[in-house]
């Protein structure tokens, strides 16, 4: 099943046409493709010599490599530090220093090779100033600046375009969206009323499409029953919008509406409830005896 991102489905008419181009998704292009860019750019144009030298492409070609990788590789190594803190939750600010940190280590030696390699086949003989051999002086340099933009430029997208940075949680009024009050919990699009947070997805769909919601970090993914939408939005917001009688929280990171259950299935040590679409929800100890009773009053086809 194909997963859309709230601006990367496509449009079932013309007015929700160009989806693509949501604050959310240009967000996200201008953090993991634009910084890096611009980083690379502004190194190559502060070397003019090697402009000079190389030509203007292949100079700014050699500091973009300098720059988009080593950027890639901290989003992950910042990404898979914050998974293995999890039951430690530190502050973001220590996860994106140990994931720069991480990260520094892993592409030194290939930042290295690069401009070895550069320096033999262009004969650019001052290059050779630009290596930094692991633990030296310039290495640490190294670390030390590349750490700090990388905090500065978390803490702009963080506090001021809408990206949360490594956080467990959203803090409550984070989202000026995600705040509505019970009152404006509901709203209305092209005549039809509909749960504040399915009037952010770019493709119209009804509260009967949705057949269920999962909790994935800062986002919430929606099922239906062709297509899955992922929008940045707090699970705890969108469930609470939901009407009470149209389905039900059978996870910590699941909710189901009861239309979309195709069928129960009994585990070992549990319960899991396939969707109409074919999807499987797990379903958690907490929540065994609501599915029991569900099954019995709703009559849910059970399998084993």
């Amino acid at each position: 099943m194909a997963v859309y991102s709230a601006a990367g489905a496509k449009p079932k008419s013309k007015n929700t046409g160009h989806a693509w181009f949501t604050s959310e998704n240009l967000t996200l292009c201008a953090f993991y493709l634009g910084v890096p860019l611009l980083v690379g750019l502004y190194g190559g144009l502060n070397n003019w010599q090697l402009l000079k030298e190389a030509g203007y492409f292949s100079g700014l070609l050699f500091y973009m490599m300098h720059a988009l990788p080593p950027w890639m590789v901290t989003c992950v190594t910042s990404m898979l530090t914050m998974y293995f803190l999890r039951s430690l939750k530190p502050p973001p600010w220590v996860i994106m220093v140990m994931g720069s940190v991480a990260a520094a280590f892993i592409v030194s030696p290939s930042l290295n090779w690069l401009t070895a390699h550069v320096e033999n086949v262009s004969s650019i003989s001052y290059l050779n100033d630009q290596i930094a051999p692991m633990f030296s002086l310039s290495f640490w340099r190294y670390m030390l600046s590349a750490t700090v933009v990388w905090l500065l430029v978390n803490y702009l997208f963080d506090q001021f375009l809408g990206l949360p940075r490594y956080r467990y949680t959203i803090p409550r009024g984070y989202d000026d969206q995600n705040t509505a009050s019970a009152q404006e919990q509901e709203v209305t699009v092209d005549g039809d009323t509909l749960p504040r947070f399915l009037a952010r997805v770019p493709v119209q769909i009804s509260v009967d499409d949705v057949l269920a919601i999962k909790a994935d970090q800062h986002y919430i993914q929606i099922y239906t029953i062709d297509r899955e939408y992922m929008l940045l939005y707090r699970f705890s917001d969108a469930i609470s919008e939901m009407s009470p009688d149209a389905g039900l929280q059978v996870h910590r990171s699941f909710w189901v509406a009861n239309s979309g259950i195709e069928s129960i299935k009994p585990r070992a040590k549990g319960f899991t409830i396939k969707l109409r679409n074919g999807t499987d929800i797990p379903v958690s100890i907490p929540y065994h005896a609501i599915v029991k009773e569900l099954a019995r009053t709703k009559q849910f086809l059970v399998r084993s």
